[in-house]
């Protein structure tokens, strides 16, 4: 029977720990070593179709399965929590290249942004950086940290570990380049599979930090958000694009490739202090996030308690 009260505690302790602690670091962390060996995998394992895509992901989902069926002590289940969440990581991804922009360097911005995106950050504007950098904030806050927790509340330890590494896997070869148009798309449809639902509740309570009318900001973006390519990123960007009342999507050059997207949001152009109202809001949508399954998780203790003693009554009278 799921304890709610301790899956609640679960997700709780998890962002204090990462609050706290942070990422662990690159050479010692899980999902970096994770990807270090799929990298390994995909050399051994590539061919330009997708039975060698569902080859490569078969061998990517037997760690965590694995892992979360080991995970049944709640230690266990904070640790693997812990792990998958990147909330501080993430904004402070993001703080750094709004430092550099504050400090008038675009190299350097270019250099910090490229860290965290997958575009050409080498010809971009202060806008066009500050742009970028709201997206892959509004994005991963669904992958990196969402997305993490909704799993680790409602399903359990072993989807919070698949999750994360078939996002991992979609990071590796998801790319829609012609060297994964075929091996990749396994990985790359099984990871918006699994960001569905998330992308929606997250997206959802980053429309509730809007001034006026949530269901309606949310409604929109839903709208704007339908002829971009990724179903959950396309979402995530249409939210916060239309909660700080700025633009974001558009045409995008991942180097030789160039990729035409739906522009959200109204014609007003990014600034670096978006970059901080885009963090701000991020926070707003974490705390209501956290605060809806609890009130959630309560709930359903409470209905499972008093259908147990239903149930008690009932043998008892027989």
């Amino acid at each position: 029977m799921v304890n709610w009260m301790d899956r609640a505690s679960v997700v709780v302790t998890s962002l204090v720990i990462d609050q706290i602690l942070g990422e662990l670091p690159t050479v010692a962390h899980p999902i970096a070593l994770y990807g270090s060996l799929m990298g390994f995998v995909e050399e051994v394992l590539w061919s330009d179709t997708v039975g060698g895509g569902f080859r490569y992901l078969g061998v990517g989902l037997l760690a965590p399965v694995a892992l979360g069926a080991l995970a049944r002590k709640k230690t266990l289940q904070v640790a693997l929590t812990y792990l998958a969440v990147a909330r501080r990581s993430l904004i402070a991804h993001g703080l750094d290249v709004k430092a550099a922009l504050d400090n008038g360097d675009l190299v350097e911005a270019r250099i910090r942004l490229a860290k965290i995106v997958g575009r050409d950050t080498k010809c971009l504007s202060e806008s066009d950086i500050s742009r970028a950098t709201i997206e892959s904030l509004a994005e991963n806050f669904n992958d990196a940290v969402g997305a993490s927790i909704i799993y680790a509340n409602f399903v359990g330890p072993s989807a919070v570990a698949i999750h994360r590494c078939v996002n991992t896997l979609d990071a590796i070869v998801g790319r829609r380049s012609q060297t994964y148009l075929n091996f990749g798309a396994p990985a790359a449809r099984l990871d918006d599979l699994l960001g569905y639902i998330p992308a929606r509740v997250c997206a959802f309570s980053i429309a509730l930090c809007a001034d006026r009318q949530p269901l309606k900001v949310f409604l929109r973006s839903w709208m704007e958000a339908r002829p971009h390519p990724s179903p959950n990123a396309g979402l995530m960007e249409a939210a916060m694009a239309n909660v700080l009342g700025i633009e974001l999507g558009g045409s995008v050059d991942y180097g030789s490739e160039h990729s035409v997207r739906p522009i959200f949001g109204p014609n007003v152009a990014s600034t670096p202090s978006d970059i901080q109202r885009a963090v701000t809001v991020l926070d707003q949508a974490l705390v209501r996030l956290v605060l809806g399954m609890v009130a959630l998780d309560f709930v359903l203790a409470i209905l499972q308690s008093l259908r147990s003693k239903s149930s008690v009554k009932t043998k008892v009278s027989r």
